[in-house]
This record gives C-alpha cells, sequence and structure tokens, in this order.
C-alpha cells in the first residue's frame, strides 16, 4: 500500500526536536495498491493551490507526479507562499514554474531537478524515486518508526525508504541538516490496484 499525500505544502511537513521529518495533514490522501483506490473521509478535492501541480487542480485523483511538483515547492520555498502577490486564479491559469530564488542560479542543478518537477506533462518529470536518488539518497533502509503516540502507528512502513543526505552547497531543507527521511514511490511498475 502507498499514500499520494494531495496537500503537500510546507505547512504540512513538521520537523521533530530529534530532526525527524514527519508528514501532516493527510486530509485529502489516497491509497494505492490496496484492493480499493479511495480516498480519505471525504470526496472532495482539497489542497492549497499555490502548492499543488496544475493536474491536481482538476478532476483526476491526486498522484504521485503532483505530489513531486509540490516536494519541488517545499524544497525551494524561503519562508513566503509560492506565487506570493498574485490572485490565485492567475496562479490556475499560468503554466510557468516558480521563479528562480535568489540563493540558486538557474545553471544550478539544484535548480535545474527542481524545474523538472514541475513539468507541464506530469509523465515527463521525475518520480520520487528518481528524484530521490539525484538528491544522494543512500540504499540503507531506516528502522520502523518508534512513534511517541500510538494513534500515529496506522502509518504504514514502507512510506519510508531512504534517507536523504542534502548536500553540504545545496540549500537546506526546512533548516534541518541532518538525514531528513523521505517518502518512496513505488512507480507504476509496482502499483497493482487488484
Amino acid at each position: 500500500m502507498f499514500i499520494v499525500h494531495g496537500d503537500l505544502k510546507r505547512d504540512n511537513i513538521l520537523v521533530s526536536d530529534d530532526h525527524r521529518t514527519v508528514i501532516a495533514d493527510f486530509g485529502i490522501f489516497s491509497v494505492i495498491g490496496a484492493t480499493t483506490f479511495g480516498t480519505s473521509l471525504s470526496s472532495r478535492k482539497g489542497g492549497t493551490v499555490r502548492w499543488q501541480a496544475r493536474e491536481a487542480l482538476n478532476v483526476s485523483p491526486n498522484s504521485f507526479p503532483a505530489d513531486v511538483y509540490s516536494l519541488a515547492c517545499v524544497y525551494v520555498s524561503d519562508g513566503s507562499m509560492p506565487w506570493n502577490g498574485q490572485a490565485e486564479c492567475v496562479v490556475i491559469l499560468q503554466k510557468k514554474h516558480l521563479p528562480c530564488p535568489r540563493h540558486l542560479s538557474e545553471n544550478d542543478l539544484w535548480w535545474e531537478l527542481m524545474v523538472r518537477c514541475w513539468t507541464y506533462e506530469p509523465s515527463l518529470g521525475p518520480t520520487l524515486l528518481h528524484l530521490m536518488e539525484h538528491l544522494h539518497v543512500t540504499g540503507d533502509a531506516l528502522p520502523p518508526p518508534e512513534w511517541d503516540k500510538p494513534d500515529l502507528a496506522w502509518l504504514p512502513g514502507p512510506l519510508v525508504q531512504g534517507k536523504l543526505h542534502i548536500p553540504s552547497d545545496l540549500p537546506s531543507l526546512l533548516n534541518v541538516e541532518d538525514d531528513v527521511s523521505c517518502l518512496s514511490d513505488p512507480g507504476p511498475e509496482r502499483i497493482n490496484p487488484n
């Protein structure tokens, strides 16, 4: 079973005191790979327009490519909202990616990877697995999380595949200097909804 979040944004990624990254607000998630494909308690579309891929704004179900798009928005976030100062209707109609932040150059490999995440055609963008490989992921599996609260134990272990090492020449993700846990993308060949 794999989970597509559907509303990844800076406010939904929390970092614990021991630098463990936790994704919050699974209000519109989708389950892929179980006997059914479904959404959480509500069938409504939701999410935050400024962080969402264009294809996620129509009636199509949440997807891994849409989560990749949103994750790239988080990576380049400087603390302000994406498309700050523009009306949401303008954001929806644009077929452009976010502007390059001041701390990066448009020739930077980091920036080039983020632009690939924002491709207008989702099938041409990187998968979460490819994104993690490009961000220096180790092949070592993380031990199952030992949650302090038993009500969080329902989160499936396969969500966490490895550790993300942020190279020193890249901007820090959420000001975390140590390893950051990542979601894994099963890839289309591993998804079997039957």
